[in-house]
């Protein structure tokens, strides 16, 4: 039996429903668009304009060292009766050639560490240049973007100045964000 009768439950139904509709309004879920499957995090100190394809070369070593052939990667994945192993091996190979980072995240916050606010801003500016540059390039990945320190008491002014030193340098230099440019905000309480 439940302490609430019809009425109650209709009463409650009400007062939900007209915010729920207004969140899904305001935020109405996935979009259709391309996702990344994967986001890589690397401190804003070594970022750099190739970055995405420098890793891509560290995987494709890799994969060479380790995984040469379809069935040395098939045994290594357990898979090695994978009717389409020979065609996983060539589309990994593939992917890492073409396309081996798709989100890749500037870390002004975890991969960074606590710095003095000279240096933050000399890797903020920095970070702008080589954004430039791989826009210029076109050696960015689909998705990009940085995250910054959480907007607390403590950080608030440090993430501000760090997100404002990049993208106003970024939008002086080429007049635009990159494309699917993404601002992460860390560790969100309230």
């Amino acid at each position: 039996a439940t302490s609430l009768g019809e009425i109650d439950l209709d009463i409650l139904e009400q007062a939900v429903r007209g915010p729920n509709q207004e969140f899904a309004r305001r935020y109405p879920g996935e979009a259709a668009a391309r996702q990344p499957v994967h986001t890589v995090y690397g401190g804003a100190q070594l970022f750099r304009a190739d970055a995405a394809r420098k890793l891509g070369d560290v995987a494709l070593r890799a994969l060479e060292d380790y995984a040469p052939d379809a069935g040395t990667l098939g045994r290594a994945l357990g898979i090695a009766d994978h009717p389409a192993l020979d065609a996983i091996h060539a589309r990994m190979r593939g992917k890492l050639e073409r396309e081996p980072v798709e989100d890749l995240r500037i870390d002004f916050e975890d991969g960074y560490g606590n710095r003095p606010d000279a240096d933050e801003d000399g890797h903020a500016a920095a970070v702008a240049e080589s954004l430039a540059t791989g826009m210029n390039d076109g050696t960015l990945p689909p998705f990009v973007g940085i995250r910054i320190t959480p907007l607390n008491d403590v950080l608030r002014a440090r993430s501000v100045r760090t997100l404002d030193i990049v993208l106003s340098s970024l939008v002086r230099r080429t007049g635009a964000l990159p494309p699917n440019f993404v601002v992460t905000v860390p560790k969100i309480t309230i």
